[in-house]
């Protein structure tokens, strides 16, 4: 009977340890989801933050596109208007060597 009542209480100890190891292993489990939630809602968190980001770094770079395409627009007008320039003096210069050739000629024919 004496040996009966030891390995019942060494067997209750047993079963103690083992409900103590299985509430600590819940407590960690719960420890570990806990954990598990914050990083996924980290995660989460990140996620949304890098798709602002690229949504705000692609409507800076279309603004940023269409401040280019502008100054473009007006480089080119000014480049135009240079080019009309650059033709009207050469009609004028073309016309002074005309008038210039006039009047060599009416001078050649000048008498002296």
């Amino acid at each position: 009977f004496d040996k009966a009542n030891a390995a019942l209480a060494d067997a209750t100890g047993v079963a103690d340890r083992a409900v103590m190891g299985r509430d600590r292993a819940m407590e960690e489990v719960a420890e570990l989801s806990s954990e598990l939630a914050v990083a996924r809602a980290f995660a989460d968190a990140q996620d949304v933050a890098h798709t602002e980001m690229r949504t705000c770094l692609g409507a800076q770079a279309q603004e940023e596109v269409f401040e280019l395409s502008r100054e473009l627009g007006l480089a080119r007008a000014k480049l135009e208007s240079q080019d009309a320039a650059v033709m009207e003096l050469r009609v004028d210069a073309a016309e002074a060597v005309e008038t210039a050739a006039r009047a060599m000629k009416t001078l050649a024919y000048v008498p002296a």
